[in-house]
């Protein structure tokens, strides 16, 4: 699962994030349905592997309403990984300057993202509701990921 959602990352390096908001999103988004929870899971792995070959608005729109479905899923293991997943995306997030960028071509032109006001709305208005929801959850992983994704939020915040 892994090697294949790297793969998915690089393709979408060379493709670019129109093709990937065309051609690998809408898979993703369809396994995060499946009842499988094995599909459920490889969606969380897709996430954070693809965040950083996203843009803003592609992560808003299509990989936003699949993790809030995912935050309410009956297994625990899935929940915790949504949880990793919102760890990568506040990363992403933070360092997003613009709707167009994305980090891995940041990165290739060697400029430090910095952030945007959009970027910092999506992560205290979609991502941290859902956190705090899992920072109380039954399973004591899930609190635990959970409240380390909250934390690289405050800590970024702080500093």
């Amino acid at each position: 699962r892994e090697a294949s959602t790297q793969n998915l990352k690089k393709l979408t390096d060379v493709f670019g994030v129109q093709w990937a908001n065309e051609a690998i999103v809408p898979k993703v988004v369809a396994m995060g349905g499946h009842p499988n929870y094995l599909y459920r899971m490889t969606t969380c792995f897709a996430v954070s592997t693809l965040a950083p070959a996203l843009s803003l608005p592609v992560i808003q729109e299509s990989i936003f309403p699949i993790l809030s479905n995912l935050v309410n899923d009956q297994i625990p293991n899935i929940r915790f990984n949504v949880a990793k997943s919102y760890a990568v995306l506040i990363d992403v997030l933070k360092r997003l300057p613009d709707t167009e960028s994305t980090i891995l071509s940041l990165e290739k032109t060697g400029k430090a993202g910095s952030g945007s006001p959009q970027g910092d709305q999506l992560i205290r208005e979609q991502i941290m509701p859902n956190l705090e929801k899992l920072m109380t959850d039954d399973d004591v992983d899930v609190r635990f990921f959970a409240s380390q994704a909250a934390k690289s939020y405050s800590d970024a915040m702080q500093s």
